[in-house]
């Protein structure tokens, strides 16, 4: 839009204004308000069910996390009546890790919530500007640069004289509609990330399950008399599959006792020298341990390798669909990558000789979790299970009839996980990239 004026905050349409949060907020005691003093909620107060309590873990995400709480029952918190949120407030933290923001959704598992030690709440006056807007524009850059300014610079990070600093902080207010048409916009994007992340928990969910039925309970539909699938789909072991001895236990007839090295080459990863600025570009992905989230990684949240840093140790380079595991510090998540990628030190990948054993080792090393931190304890503060250590670890070794039905099962799953996953990646631009256009007048909606 070239008709845009100057403001405090920038370029604006000339229908727009600028705003002090204290102009907003509703009218009524209470609309900006902290949490309780740290004496007034003590651990002694938690309770496995009741008033849940909003940290900075429920803000940590684009939307409201509105899980992993901890609660006080109904009577400690009407005690905290001037913390009490709703559906609809915003909330800010205003200590520790400042800049979280997120709002109670209009749709939220629960009535009513108390904020937090560390946190503060806000409560807008609809009949001016959709609470959703104003929620989004802390989350742009220039609503962060407006949230952090008053951010003391000593001891532990904090916003000073938090409920005051917040009422003087100016927020940009378009017409009422266009304010509900632009939160719109940008959320039923965001709706649709939200959706399609659901969709792949629960097809991890489905896979995690089937591996717990078949290489678990040895409840396959596989009949080893026969040599071939069992045609009613009648389980292994319940339906008198022959079961031997192990190292581990108990397992089918025809199985055996491995280690992680047999289904692959073992690669510990490499940073790349910082001195040779020419080895990071956008070419090739590096992969490390904060990247690693769910099946497959979220290729936008990587950093990346030129393709001379690429070639420089092209010994490292691992191969698209093998498997990353972490072993250094945080031990034993494990993720796919879906495209050929190099990772740092910390993890171990498996280049799998055969590909019919992905998700299968995937969903063991898993369940091992547990296994891999005890033997990366070794005696020292930090967890470290080495390269060596790694690849001798003992693993079930399934036949390979049972890897490949398994594989010919699952395979189509993990590669909708993917089709969700870049389409997240691909929304999740479109929604970056319209955000501060639409929150500073730059693009109406219907451009």
């Amino acid at each position: 839009m070239s008709d845009r004026i100057e403001t405090e905050l920038g370029l604006l349409p000339p229908t727009w204004t600028v705003k002090k949060i204290d102009e907003i907020k509703e009218n009524k005691k209470g609309s900006i308000a902290m949490g309780p003093f740290g004496s007034d909620i003590k651990t002694d107060n938690f309770v496995s069910d009741g008033v849940p309590i909003i940290r900075g873990n429920n803000l940590n995400d684009f939307i409201f996390g509105d899980r992993e709480f901890v609660y006080l029952t109904e009577e400690k918190a009407d005690s905290l009546k001037n913390s009490i949120c709703y559906p609809g407030d915003i909330i800010f933290t205003h200590r520790g890790t400042i800049g979280q923001v997120g709002i109670i959704p209009k749709y939220s598992n629960y009535k009513r919530y108390v904020v937090s030690q560390s946190g503060m709440k806000l409560t807008i006056n609809k009949e001016i500007v959709s609470p959703e807007f104003i929620h989004l524009f802390f989350k742009s850059r220039v609503g962060q640069y407006i949230l952090l300014r008053n951010k003391s610079q000593v001891g532990v990070p904090a916003i000073g004289q938090p409920t005051t600093s917040l009422k003087e902080m100016i927020v940009p207010i378009p017409p009422k509609t266009e304010s509900d048409e632009i939160a719109k916009t940008i959320l039923s994007i965001q709706n649709k990330i939200t959706l399609l992340r659901h969709q792949n928990h629960d097809l991890e969910e489905l896979a995690q399950t089937l591996f717990k039925r078949w290489f678990v309970e040895f409840e396959f539909p596989f009949d080893f008399a026969q040599g071939k699938p069992n045609e009613n789909g009648e389980p292994y072991k319940s339906s008198g599959g022959k079961m031997v001895e192990s190292e581990l236990g108990e397992i089918p007839e025809g199985w055996k006792v491995g280690v992680i090295k047999d289904f692959g080459k073992i690669v510990c990863g490499k940073t790349p020298s910082k001195q040779n600025a020419d080895f990071y570009g956008n070419d090739v992905p590096f992969l490390k341990i904060p990247d690693m989230h769910g099946a497959i990684f979220p290729l936008n949240t990587v950093d990346n390798l030129s393709n001379e840093g690429s070639k420089s140790q092209k010994n490292k380079l691992i191969p698209a669909k093998s498997l990353v595991v972490s072993c250094i510090a945080t031990v034993g998540l494990v993720c796919i990558n879906p495209y050929d990628c190099h990772t740092n030190q910390q993890i171990n990948s498996i280049v799998l000789e055969k590909e019919q054993s992905r998700y299968y080792l995937f969903h063991c090393l898993k369940g091992m979790m547990s296994v891999l931190e005890n033997i990366g304890s070794g005696g020292s503060a930090t967890l470290n299970v080495n390269t060596s250590v790694f690849s001798n670890i003992e693993i079930l070794v399934p036949s390979s009839d049972a890897l490949k039905q398994h594989y010919n099962i699952v395979n189509p799953i993990f590669e909708r996980i993917l089709t969700n996953q870049e389409e997240i990646q691909t929304l999740t631009q479109l929604r970056d990239t319209l955000l501060p256009k639409l929150m500073s007048g730059e693009i109406k909606v219907n451009e």
